[in-house]
């Protein structure tokens, strides 16, 4: 008799788990990878010289005896609770010189790649990818590791949300980062962080009661995830190190490119409750959509749909309502309207708008309060 394998943590991903996939790897692909499976799970098909990024979570039984693995391989007793050791699998295992037990993978049926729980590959090759656990003798092991791969367009383009559940002490992976790319982010919910009714905003403000009595904010010690950033608050990791402190909302630069994942900061996972809901979206290159990229504009915040100028400046920006750029108000609403009309005819000499339409703003604001 085997025996039952206590339940392994399940990650909470907006993507879709796909069994057996047989479409290119573009998007996020996951799905469960038995033990006991010796022809492996297929996850699509990878181009050489793409990278790809993985995660992986859970706990398998590697043997009829109480031998567990996770997916870096690392062995176990008592559900991978008790750790035993780390070994290079033998020449009878699947994947000669990798790690015993581990989660590997195979192009083509060949070319062995090492996974694990969290990191990222490039093809050596074009094919289909099919995942195993590297073993030997696959008939007496039981349970299955849950992964995800992420193809080449994963990276965090446009805005992805999902739920960072407290209990995961392997994160969520939130997609691909690029070396800096900023990316703004937003986070709500509240979490409780033991049975004793401690919960936690994700700034990490901790509160009795629901997040209703704050308590304290204090900073993670050194056995937590991201030690010296808040406890219990939101935190993140690229390529599984480099932690920096996320919270309700903000932006973060990346500091290295790769696999962006989200955790709740402790150190002991199995008593938390609850999950908080996160969105994480590439902060635009021109962010007020006036044509000039942020780094070059002298006017951030062009109101939409105005024209602006090279600069990224509009009519509005450069003869504002309340008063002159150098400062004060404006001396009398005739000094307003000038300034309007002189900078529509920099704007009609530079292609920018018609004589017509300059006629037009120049008649609005001869309407407007400004300057009286």
């Amino acid at each position: 008799m085997k025996r039952k394998l206590l339940p392994s943590v399940w990650y909470l991903l907006a993507t879709t788990c796909l069994v057996l996939p047989v479409t290119a790897l573009g998007g996020s692909i996951c799905a469960s990878v038995p033990a006991a499976q010796s022809n492996g799970v297929s996850f699509g098909f990878v181009t050489v010289g793409q990278t790809y990024s993985y995660q992986a979570s859970g706990c398998i039984q590697r043997s009829l005896d109480a031998n567990y693995a996770d997916p870096d391989g690392n062995q176990y007793f008592l559900a991978c609770n008790v750790f035993v050791t780390n070994v290079v699998a033998a020449n009878s295992y699947l994947c000669p010189g990798l790690t015993a037990f581990s989660l590997v993978g195979k192009i083509n049926g060949f070319s062995c790649v090492q996974l694990g729980k969290l990191g990222t590959f490039t093809a050596s090759t074009s094919g289909e990818l099919v995942l195993y656990c590297n073993d030997d003798l696959y008939n007496d092991n039981s349970s299955s590791w849950d992964v995800c791969v992420s193809g080449p367009s994963n990276g965090i383009t446009s805005q992805v949300c999902q739920l960072v559940p407290a209990a995961s002490s392997d994160g969520v992976l939130f997609g691909l980062v690029s070396a800096g790319q900023t990316y703004v982010y937003s986070a709500f919910g509240c979490i409780e962080g033991s049975p004793e009714r401690n919960f936690a905003d994700p700034d990490g403000n901790q509160y009795l009661h629901g997040c209703d009595k704050f308590v304290a904010n204090a900073p993670a010690p050194s056995t937590c995830t991201c030690p010296g950033l808040s406890r219990l608050g939101l935190v993140g990791q690229i390529n599984g190190s480099s932690c920096f402190q996320l919270g309700k909302h903000g932006t973060f630069t990346a500091s290295a490119s790769g696999p962006l994942v989200l955790y709740c900061n402790d150190d002991t996972y199995g008593d938390n409750s609850g999950a908080w809901g996160v969105c994480v979206d590439a902060l635009s290159d021109d962010i007020d959509a006036d044509g000039t990229p942020n780094n070059q504009d002298l006017c951030p915040n062009t109101l939409t749909g105005e024209i602006a100028d090279g600069h990224g400046c509009s009519i509005s920006q450069l003869a504002p309502c309340a008063g002159p750029l150098s400062g004060g108000t404006w001396k009398t609403h005739g000094a307003y309207v000038s300034a309007v009309r002189k900078v529509c005819f920099q704007f009609v000499v530079n292609s920018l708008i018609t004589s017509a339409q300059s006629r037009a703003i120049a008649k609005q604001a001869a309407k407007s309060s400004c300057g009286k």
